[in-house]
């Protein structure tokens, strides 16, 4: 796709729905190569900043739990409770938006005199007004809490951190990615297995398609572009004006998220959309090219934890739908490209060819097994985990570019968001059942009877029974918002978990102030 875009067609404007910023970073001081979870226990610390683990990455849950059921120090960072909190040592409430704050401000207190790693002297200037005083008075975490966590942080010999972007707009993840980022490299937790940068994107591709170079800024394998194109946020906004003439949106559905931004898509002269299903999105367009499903073709993907892994064909293709690099082979072949892929297994190779992050990925590498744990037998079955031998292969993860002998670590900065006031904030939070393309066709059977239908949440505000009273808002009241000057429909939900002074929405919707207009009354 992004191959299509910028090399045949030639318009830098490309990226991710929803974006990941602090991708560029994680490529550089993610997750060592070697990590193991089964490993972490005594002397290794996970910090978890903005972000439900529970909720967005269930698997990796379980992994924590574990972890620190075998010893691991396990301390959250997030401005509302989650489940994680339970076996957590230390949990701790920043105030929404002060994430980026709080661990620059750790790093103040971490970062050794004599540091020798570039950028050091830089970084000191900018943490010279960032006082215990200062993080407290922005952060509302006290004094005491931060060097308590700033002393497991020193005393830990393996550090993880996983960061999220709960409360934060893009810049300010941004922002949380590289203060992430040095709190690492001023702990000397990065480049070795068991410590890095672990990241919650939305999707479980969402880190294959930022190796690709879908992003703006980046080609294939985080070079260097001279063109920076528009961010996703930047072309919707730049479509009223005109300087936008066409989108193409593949396995996307932003009006699905938004229905207000099917206005916007409307004044396109031309829209292409790339799905599955006949979505709101895709009944705005001029054109709709059906792709396949997983489970119809074969490939690979990319988790967080920058995990190659490949996946084969279940089920045959329906009706005249492709995979979706065969649809865009055929394009580019129309508009003048030597391009002659056949299967996904060519596609693969050009990647091992262009991808410097993918050079090692082949076919046989990726079906590559090893011995499972705990062992099974096969002639007396019992059940201790799996009677299944991987035959699939276990993929591979990729060296961060901070374990390579050529790469040298130097710290950066980006400005600390302004930390705005407001009666109510919106915070979007992702849900694990949330409504979706997917998931929508998934809650009934053939037979209409209800399978994830009973689990599926509302689409709601939920506020703090103290700010529903003051407002005058009863549970389950549909309610009118203005959030960032964009009408939004939500219903009432009130959870005495959720903090004073925001109202948890949606994780489509933009962070910010938030002002309800108009509130109807409950049926």
């Amino acid at each position: 796709f992004q191959a299509l875009l910028r090399d045949v067609v030639g318009t830098p404007h490309i990226d991710t729905y929803p974006p990941a910023p602090g991708a560029r970073l994680v490529a550089r001081y993610g997750l060592g190569a070697d990590s193991d979870w089964s490993q972490l226990g005594p002397g290794s610390l996970i910090l978890v900043v903005a972000g439900d683990v529970e909720e967005q990455a269930p698997i990796w849950h379980l992994r924590l739990r574990a972890a620190a059921r075998r010893g691991a120090a396990l301390v959250t960072l997030n401005g509302r409770p989650t489940k994680l909190d339970r076996l957590a040592r230390l949990s701790l409430r920043p105030r929404y938006g002060s994430a980026p704050h709080l661990l620059t401000g750790l790093t103040r207190l971490l970062l050794p005199d004599d540091c020798p790693i570039a950028g050091s002297t830089t970084l000191r200037q900018n943490l010279s007004t960032l006082d215990e005083a200062a993080v407290h008075r922005l952060t509302g975490v006290p004094p005491a809490d931060l060097h308590a966590l700033a002393a497991a942080l020193a005393a830990a010999d393996d550090l993880i951190l996983i960061f999220g972007r709960e409360g934060l707009n893009d810049y300010s993840a941004q922002a949380l990615a590289q203060a992430a980022a040095n709190l690492l490299l001023a702990t000397g937790h990065v480049g070795k297995a068991n410590n890095g940068l672990l990241p919650l994107w939305p999707h479980n591709n969402t880190q294959g398609a930022a190796d690709m170079g879908v992003r703006p800024n980046s080609g294939p394998g985080y070079q260097d572009i001279l063109e920076h194109g528009w961010d996703m946020s930047s072309m919707l906004s730049v479509v009223n004006n005109g300087s936008l003439k066409m989108m193409w949106l593949v396995g996307a559905d932003p009006v699905g998220d938004d229905p207000s931004l099917a206005e916007t898509l409307r004044t396109l002269d031309y829209l292409v959309v790339q799905e599955l299903f006949l979505t709101e999105t895709a009944q705005l367009a001029d054109v709709v090219l059906p792709a396949l499903s997983f489970a119809e073709r074969d490939g690979t993907y990319t988790s967080g934890d920058r995990r190659i892994q490949r996946f084969e064909r279940a089920l045959p293709p329906l009706g005249d739908a492709r995979p979706d690099w065969a649809i865009l082979t055929q394009v580019a072949q129309r508009l003048g490209a030597d391009w002659n892929y056949r299967s996904s297994a060519d596609v693969l190779a050009a990647i091992n060819a262009a991808v410097p992050q993918y050079a090692g990925a082949t076919l046989a590498a990726l079906r590559a097994t090893v011995p499972q744990w705990p062992p099974v037998g096969r002639e007396e079955l019992y059940f201790s985990g799996t009677a299944h031998h991987n035959q699939g292969g276990v993929g591979l993860r990729w060296p961060a570019a901070a374990e390579t002998q050529d790469f040298e670590p130097a710290f950066g900065w980006v400005d600390l968001p302004a930390l705005g006031e407001a009666d109510l904030s919106a915070v979007p939070v992702r849900r694990l059942y949330r409504c979706g393309t997917l998931i929508n066709c998934s809650a009934y059977t053939r037979g209409g009877v209800p399978l994830l239908k009973n689990r599926l949440l509302c689409v709601s505000a939920e506020l703090n029974p103290a700010d529903a009273e003051r407002l005058g808002l009863t549970d389950g009241q549909p309610i009118s918002l203005d959030l960032a000057g964009r009408p939004v429909e939500l219903v009432t939900h009130i959870n005495p978990r959720t903090p004073p002074g925001v109202a948890l929405v949606p994780a489509h919707l933009p962070a910010g102030p938030l002002v309800i207009e108009r509130q109807e009354v409950a049926p």
